[in-house]
């Protein structure tokens, strides 16, 4: 439960920025509490992040990688997780206010719980790793024959362009 003083210090860390707020809030009640306030939204989020469990955040830089509404088949790929390791991260994740998982016609999307959230992953992940994974989500492009942009995209975000010779892009 927050203290006045606790509250005190949120808002004047947060300076009205609500997200700020929120995870900080988040950070003194279950992250850290007790430890010092994280100075500004991104060296909280990037605490946060460093926090997980490893296949939480390979799954985080996998959705980071391949953007706000991604299906999950792709992201648990990208991720090389599946099965109940699966569902036990996702709702984890969830609990810790970071993913969504939401239903739609098409299949379920994973999604970031606030955009600022996915570029702080992505920023997080180290250079390799994002190239990396820039460059399966190639391959994986490929294999679903996704639109120009997407292989763009990754292949120049992984440092991969050369020309395909079937033509195919």
């Amino acid at each position: 439960p927050a203290t006045l003083a606790m509250a005190e210090a949120v808002a004047a860390r947060c300076l009205g920025n609500p997200l700020f707020a929120c995870e900080l809030q988040r950070w003194a009640e279950s992250e850290r509490p007790g430890e010092p306030l994280p100075a500004s939204l991104s060296e909280l989020v990037e605490a946060r992040l460093s926090l997980l469990p490893v296949t939480a955040r390979e799954l985080l830089q996998a959705a980071a990688i391949l953007g706000d509404d991604s299906l999950l088949e792709a992201v648990a790929q990208l991720a090389e997780h599946d099965g109940q390791d699966l569902e036990m991260t996702l709702g984890m994740l969830g609990q810790r206010g970071l993913l969504s998982i939401v239903r739609t016609p098409l299949g379920i999307l994973v999604r970031f719980c606030h955009p600022f959230l996915r570029e702080a992953a992505y920023a997080a992940t180290p250079v390799e790793v994002r190239r990396d994974l820039h460059r399966r989500a190639l391959e994986q492009c490929k294999q679903a024959r996704s639109g120009l942009f997407q292989l763009a995209y990754h292949a120049a975000l992984g440092r991969f362009i050369q020309r395909d010779p079937t033509g195919a892009w």
